[in-house]
């Protein structure tokens, strides 16, 4: 049954896009003159917290390895080299998560996240009433009725794009249906997603920009095929539902000490995309669906500081720039960073 609850999402996701196009403009953060009006020092704070935010950004745009990112990454080094007893950085992945507005319910039932489920909650409940409720960036406030609290906070996130190959069809549909205004070009994108389902095919970026042919522009980067989580920062938990989840009714070979291998080598250096692929042993066609939830790439940072006086909270966007010209191989792509929020907190 066609899920159509997604009233809200509109006005959330058009503020999505503007913030990708306004706030990416610069790097910089636009503050009114209030604070400093009131009190030059807190103006002063601010300011000096503006400028690590934009820092942190600076270092994650000129990563030297900019198709993968990890602890390994300079972005690191400066802000173990700024913090002490009196300040504190710290950078978050918050996309390499479940984000239960795009999850298909049958990844959720088929994994060990189904243990997340609260009391009477099944699958089918969780998809209906996120039917009812729509899309949200507040998941604490939506989905703390059907999954634990704790694990929302640890294993789930509002912040990530909506891979195409992995997200739930009719949440697809409803997603091209308000950002490109257009609900029958909506309905032919549903059978387009049906029908590669239906074959256990992979859409590849190529046909994902013919399919969306004149809604590229706004369902882009919104709805993507790049892989949705980062093996240098995915929780070892979810790792472990990822490999061991039946692609195409067929568990990867060893997924239980495929999961070990992984959470070890990472933590002595960082895995790039060659490394990921050579790993996980794919004897079935289907299975080549893991590399779509997992890849080298975090689009969804936090950046949280804290000095003396005051304290602010940031979050960084990773925007992949299209070229149709490099067809499904996501090597060669630009990486935009942009500010997508930043609050004192």
């Amino acid at each position: 049954m066609k899920e159509n609850g997604f009233g809200s999402i509109q006005v959330i996701l058009v503020l999505f896009l503007l913030s990708l196009l306004v706030l990416g403009i610069g790097t910089g953060i636009s503050l009114t003159g209030v604070f400093y009006k009131k009190r030059e020092d807190v103006w002063q704070n601010t300011k000096f917290l503006q400028n690590e935010v934009k820092t942190v950004l600076m270092h994650l745009q000129n990563d030297p390895t900019p198709e993968t990112d990890s602890h390994f990454d300079p972005v690191w080094t400066f802000i173990r080299s700024r913090s002490n007893n009196h300040f504190s950085l710290r950078i978050t992945d918050i996309s390499s998560r479940i984000n239960p507005n795009w999850v298909r319910p049958g990844f959720l039932e088929k994994t060990d996240l189904r243990n997340f489920f609260l009391p009477g909650v099944t699958a089918e409940t969780f998809k209906d009433v996120r039917n009812q409720h729509g899309f949200s960036l507040d998941i604490t406030l939506e989905y703390s009725s059907l999954i634990k609290p704790s694990a929302l906070e640890k294993y789930f996130t509002p912040f990530s794009y909506a891979n195409i190959n992995t997200s739930y069809e009719f949440v697809l549909q409803d997603l091209y249906s308000k950002l490109a205004e257009d609900p029958a070009g909506a309905e032919v994108f549903h059978t387009f997603i049906a029908r590669n389902l239906s074959r256990k095919h992979l859409v590849s970026a190529d046909e994902f920009y013919a399919a969306a042919g004149d809604a590229f522009d706004s369902l882009y980067p919104v709805i993507n095929t790049f892989p949705a989580m980062n093996i240098n920062f995915v929780p070892e938990f979810l790792l472990r539902q990822i490999l061991s989840y039946p692609y195409g009714g067929n568990v990867i070979t060893n997924s239980s000490s495929l999961t070990d291998q992984f959470i070890a080598i990472r933590q002595e250096g960082e895995i790039d995309q060659k490394e990921l692929h050579d790993l996980i042993p794919i004897k079935y066609k289907t299975q080549e669906r893991v590399f779509q939830y997992l890849g080298t790439k975090t689009w969804f940072w936090k950046v949280e500081i804290k000095a003396e006086k005051t304290a602010a909270e940031a979050i960084i966007i990773c925007y992949p720039k299209y070229n149709k010209h490099l067809s499904s191989d996501t090597k060669g792509t630009v990486y935009v960073y942009r500010l997508y929020s930043f609050k004192l907190s």
